[in-house]
């Protein structure tokens, strides 16, 4: 329930507007977020990050779409989690040291595909992997979404006081990066489109339910009586 809360409320509208093509959710804002003036001009702290390293080398990461990606990623990494609970046991006849990693329930077949869905809208847009002067503002984006692949397949391995400590971490990430970006980025949506028109949405506030009520479920399975 609450990993649907936290989906829904990500894929739900952030910003409601009365034209509906102004009614933007989580996944809408990252792009979207790009065209405000204040990002293109430096002057929100969700716009961009100058790396320096003593070899030469810099590297521009650029927070305003990242933020919004984040909190989908962390879903991802928080379905395969779930998905790793409830993968049921091996059959008989498969008893391969492996055997035991692999979902074998619908449900957590359903969870891991849920994983995958949410780990591909992360990655950048084909255009990113062919035109050279795309690629430095996608590049960070593309990394969160290796990351996340990671993520998702660590999660079959780990023990359970590491799963509860990776749910832990990624509900509080996730939560902490939506709320962060929405707080941040609503003075100026609002200074663009009209404090008449525009009110925030309930997406961001239903995810932020789930995933706090994920890391509650985490802290407590992580310091509660064991069986």
């Amino acid at each position: 329930m609450l990993l649907g809360l936290a989906l829904i409320g990500y894929w739900g509208p952030w910003l409601m507007h009365p034209a509906a093509p102004l009614t933007l959710n989580g996944y809408d804002l990252s792009e979207w977020v790009t065209f405000l003036p204040q990002v293109r001009d430096g002057s929100l702290p969700i716009a961009a990050l100058t790396l320096s390293f003593p070899w030469g080398y810099s590297l521009s990461i650029y927070f305003a779409r990242l933020v919004f990606f984040i909190p989908l990623a962390c879903v991802a990494g928080l379905l395969s989690v779930a998905a790793s609970r409830y993968r049921g046991a091996p059959a008989t006849y498969l008893r391969a040291w492996w055997s035991g990693l692999l979902p074998h329930s619908s449900l957590s077949w359903a969870l891991l595909a849920l994983a995958g869905l949410c780990c591909f809208m992360v990655f950048p847009p084909y255009e990113a992997y062919i035109r050279a002067d795309y690629w430095p503002e996608y590049q960070p984006q593309f990394i969160i979404a290796c990351f996340t692949i990671l993520i998702i397949v660590s999660a079959f391995f780990l023990p359970g006081e590491l799963k509860d400590v990776l749910q832990i971490g990624l509900a509080l990430v996730g939560g902490g990066y939506g709320l962060w970006a929405f707080l941040s980025l609503r003075p100026a949506t609002l200074e663009l489109i009209s404090v008449g028109w525009a009110r925030p949405g309930w997406g961001w506030l239903v995810m932020l339910i789930g995933l706090a009520g994920l890391a509650w479920l985490g802290l407590a399975h992580l310091f509660g009586q064991k069986d």
